[in-house]
């Protein structure tokens, strides 16, 4: 189980320094107390050093919150909220300076024993060599029911990541300036969803370098820009399409206000950015107004 955005991956016990946690762009934490639980289980258990593949996440009522939320936990300095933070470990690395090489179920379980009994750190669910049948109803009560981002699969020593791939509805908002745009082809679009107020919101861009087709398809659109910024050109709000991504995390976007000849901007908001977003097809049945391109898709 992965949580959304994995925003840490590697817990780092040392007898001299403590314990450190650091995500996958180098980021580092020290305190907090999950981590200050799993520094004095180490200590407890006489480690010299131990490595984990591990990450913070929170739950509540059962359930994993999402990004936005849990990162408003993690950067609080309410020591309620950030004892709600709990560290789930997935994986042994390394114990005393020494690589851990046995198989992977060996290492779960030697992590549970390590674990058992500690209230903020344990073992992340898992299932050894699951059924087909079985792999669904672990997909369907952790992913589909409790929200956590989706599965890591591991067979031998390769890993894989399964996750449930989501949709919405988002009008086309601007064109930016990529090189192929000189030879027609629009390979990446600005995309937003709408508030109540009827104001744009923007959620990130759209690749589209994949599907020449579908790029030179969406440089028609240069027929109706409204306005040239530096790093891309805005166009009339008159396509909405479908989309699917992966996950989002947690962005300031821009706020746009169309007056029906050009977008002014209205400031900015906390919101979310799409991962790893697809166009899947155009809904010409869709018109960009909040009943068809609502904000609360994403919220």
């Amino acid at each position: 189980m992965r949580h959304r955005g994995l925003q840490f991956s590697l817990v780092a016990y040392d007898e001299g320094q403590g314990a450190v946690i650091v995500n996958d762009w180098g980021k580092m934490r020290k305190k907090y107390p999950a981590l200050e639980e799993f520094e004095a289980i180490c200590r407890a258990k006489g480690y010299k050093s131990l490595k984990v593949l591990a990450e913070p996440h929170l739950i509540i009522d059962g359930k994993m919150e999402k990004l936005n939320e849990f990162e408003s936990y993690m950067k609080s300095h309410d020591s309620s909220k950030l004892g709600k933070i709990k560290l789930g470990v997935w994986d042994l690395v390394e114990i005393n300076g020494a690589k851990v090489v046995q198989p992977y179920a060996w290492r779960l379980q030697e992590l549970n024993n390590t674990l058992n009994g500690s209230e903020r750190v344990y073992v992340l669910p898992h299932v050894i060599s699951p059924t087909k049948e079985g792999l669904k109803l672990f997909w369907d009560e952790w992913v589909t029911y409790k929200h956590f981002e989706g599965l890591v699969i591991t067979v031998g020593e390769q890993r894989y990541r399964v996750k449930p791939i989501r949709t919405l509805d988002a009008c086309i908002v601007g064109i930016n300036k990529k090189a192929k745009l000189l030879e027609g082809e629009a390979t990446s679009v600005r995309i937003a969803l709408m508030d109540r107020d009827g104001d744009f919101v923007e959620v990130g861009d759209l690749g589209t370098a994949t599907d020449r087709e579908m790029s030179r398809t969406l440089y028609k659109l240069m027929k109706y820009v409204s306005q040239e910024e530096p790093k891309s050109y805005y166009v009339k709000p008159i396509v909405v399409v479908e989309l699917q991504y992966t996950t989002t995390y947690v962005a300031e976007q821009a706020k746009l206000r169309w007056n029906g000849d050009r977008y002014f901007k209205t400031g900015t908001v906390q919101f979310f950015s799409l991962r790893e977003p697809r166009l899947k097809r155009f809904r010409s049945d869709k018109h960009p107004i909040p009943q068809d391109i609502p904000i609360e898709q994403l919220t």
